[in-house]
């Protein structure tokens, strides 16, 4: 397969070939986690291009993905981030830990949760920490609500 990741480097001249694994079985393939961490990943540190490179991925198994679910369920996993929206959820301040806490008790899909103390942690918490308060913002598309200061509040925001 073209455009996925292989075991082994290209360089490697003992193997008499080298492998790439695309199908989900009881274990994910190991394009597919990247795929997935790469769309992650971008999120996090706002480097586009990994998105564009697990998308790229992606895009190449669609087909068979939509023909053969069961053999790409963590290829599926990706495709849902962009078939319904997909939202970042940053909590930044001091308690962070425990608010991502408390929201980390509901089920919240299709988000990314990211949270820190300070702004030197993710390229995503950047010129959002306030001295002594712990906001939530909730984003979509590189779009954030206001700060939210209760937890109960972004519950109703993210329609939880």
């Amino acid at each position: 397969y073209s455009g996925f990741f292989f075991f082994t480097p290209h360089d490697q001249s003992e193997l008499f070939a080298r492998k790439s694994e695309v199908l989900d079985g009881v274990t994910p393939s190991s394009n597919s986690s990247m795929a997935l961490n790469l769309f992650y990943l971008a999120r996090l540190f706002g480097q586009p291009r990994w998105e564009d490179i697990g998308l790229d991925m992606l895009a190449k198994l669609e087909d068979q993905l939509l023909h053969h679910p069961g053999g790409f369920s963590r290829w599926a996993e990706l495709y849902l981030h962009q078939v319904y929206p997909f939202r970042e959820v940053v909590v930044c301040g001091e308690q962070a830990a425990e608010v991502r806490s408390q929201l980390n008790a509901h089920l919240i899909p299709n988000t990314l949760m990211a949270g820190g103390t300070t702004d030197r942690d993710l390229p995503i918490l950047e010129g959002r920490i306030q001295p002594n308060q712990t906001l939530i913002y909730i984003c979509q598309n590189q779009v954030c609500t206001e700060p939210i200061k209760d937890v109960r509040q972004a519950l109703d925001v993210l329609h939880i």
